[in-house]
């Protein structure tokens, strides 16, 4: 047999067999990734009822049915604190996406400030990131989780996890389980966290 003839039985060997096994295992690794990720989803019942105001108007919680929602809880706002800061990471690797929304309850509410804070940031907030404030609604849902928690919603209203902000390995987790869902806007598909945790 030939040089030829061997070059050309390894080639119709890596078509026919290492191509499509390797194929199969990159689908069923991402498969099964997937589906981890779903597991790590619990049910911890639904989002309160609420009518809160915003600083251009109001928002109740029926105007986020069928959007993914990021929910945090803060004191006064502070562009430093960590809620804020992940936020933020998030909104920038989703925030343009209309199937997502971003929410912030701020206790003791200074609007100016936030106002300030959303006229410096890069893409159009109106209608992805709220910064709420009123009625404390959100104390129980949060009570197990203080003091720097984010809150991640599905499409009905259904709260499925906890994150610590202050920690970005668990931030990260979050972005990972968003992205199921909502496409990165980022072109490379990387996460912002995941390059952040190669550092």
């Amino acid at each position: 047999m030939g040089i030829r003839k061997i070059i050309q039985f390894f080639a119709l060997g890596l078509l026919l067999i290492v191509l499509p096994v390797g194929s199969l295992l990159y689908l069923r690794s991402g498969y099964f990734e997937r589906y981890n990720a779903l597991q790590e989803l619990k049910d911890y019942g639904k989002l309160p009822d609420f009518q809160l105001q915003t600083p251009n108007g109001g928002l109740n919680n029926q105007q986020l049915r069928g959007r993914y929602v990021v929910l945090g809880k803060m004191e006064t706002f502070d562009e430093s604190h960590p809620i804020i800061d992940q936020s933020k990471k998030l909104f920038t690797q989703f925030g343009d996406s209309k199937e997502i929304a971003i929410c912030t309850y701020v206790r003791d509410m200074d609007s100016l400030a936030v106002a300030l804070f959303l006229d410096k940031m890069i893409q159009d907030t109106a209608s992805h990131w709220y910064f709420l404030s009123g009625e404390p609604v959100f104390k129980k849902l949060f009570e197990e989780y203080e003091p720097n928690y984010l809150a991640l919603i599905d499409t009905s209203s259904v709260i499925r996890h906890f994150y610590n902000a202050d920690k970005d390995t668990e931030v990260g987790e979050m972005a990972k389980h968003v992205a199921m869902f909502v496409a990165p806007l980022k072109r490379s598909g990387e996460l912002i966290y995941e390059r952040e945790k190669e550092k």
